[in-house]
């Protein structure tokens, strides 16, 4: 685990913590994860339970993504996703 970056501790006393990498903002007490399920509250600290942690990759072709499409026809990419919402 790798402590995470963008929250704050709202509440010393309980060990409240906000997260503020998403909209959501969600608030996450001692030992809890947030709404996403990749960010859980240890001591007062938030730690991304997914760092370095690939849940699936593979080879697609460049034409499926638009930005690229203009430069990079007739070529793969290789794709890589994480778990979360």
């Amino acid at each position: 685990m790798k402590e995470a970056l963008f929250y704050e501790l709202i509440d010393k006393d309980r060990g409240i913590i906000k997260c503020l990498l998403c909209p959501k903002e969600c608030l996450i007490k001692k030992d809890q994860v947030g709404f996403c399920r990749v960010r859980k509250n240890i001591d007062k600290q938030l730690y991304s339970l997914i760092y370095s942690k690939v849940s699936s990759y593979g080879m697609d072709p460049i034409e499926k993504k638009k930005t690229a499409l203009s430069f990079l026809s007739r070529n793969n990419g290789f794709i890589t996703g994480h778990n979360g919402l």
